[in-house]
């Protein structure tokens, strides 16, 4: 029974993905409305601010090839 807090936080980052995916916003308020029932306020703000880092990250990644960097780096 030790792994069921695991499996609630996998699953609240997989709601929080599809709905980033779906709508293009929205990964960090879907995921932190399950997150300070399973840890404190602090360190799910911090798990949610690096799952939300890993999920842009895997969609840059996975998008790279449509990427322009003209365009790109004066927003960055």
């Amino acid at each position: 029974m030790e792994y069921l807090p695991y499996l609630f936080v996998a699953l609240a980052a997989f709601g929080g993905a599809f709905v980033q995916r779906t709508s293009g916003f929205g990964f960090g308020i879907f995921v932190m409305l399950f997150f300070p029932y399973l840890m404190p306020h602090a360190s799910g703000a911090a798990v949610s601010c690096l799952l939300s880092c890993g999920s842009a990250a895997y969609n840059s990644y996975a998008n790279r090839k449509d990427l322009q960097l003209k365009l790109a780096l004066p927003l960055m």
